[in-house]
């Protein structure tokens, strides 16, 4: 059960982080093309929230 929810999670988090980082790149034209803050976005976020809920998961079997 843990592992379908941190899928969710994971899934939702992707998706969500890549319509933020096209929602940046709207606001910030002069970029270099393949080098955009959002790309940036899109290719940090889920490395984070993988950290944190491998993280959260190692707490949460401690208890």
């Amino acid at each position: 059960m843990k592992t379908k929810r941190n899928l969710i999670i994971f899934i939702v988090v992707v998706l969500l982080c890549g319509w933020l980082g096209v929602f940046v790149d709207r606001f910030i034209p002069e970029q270099p093309k393949g080098d955009t803050l959002g790309m940036g976005i899109w290719l940090v976020f889920p490395l984070l929230t993988t950290i944190l809920l491998r993280h959260l998961q190692e707490m949460v079997g401690e208890i």
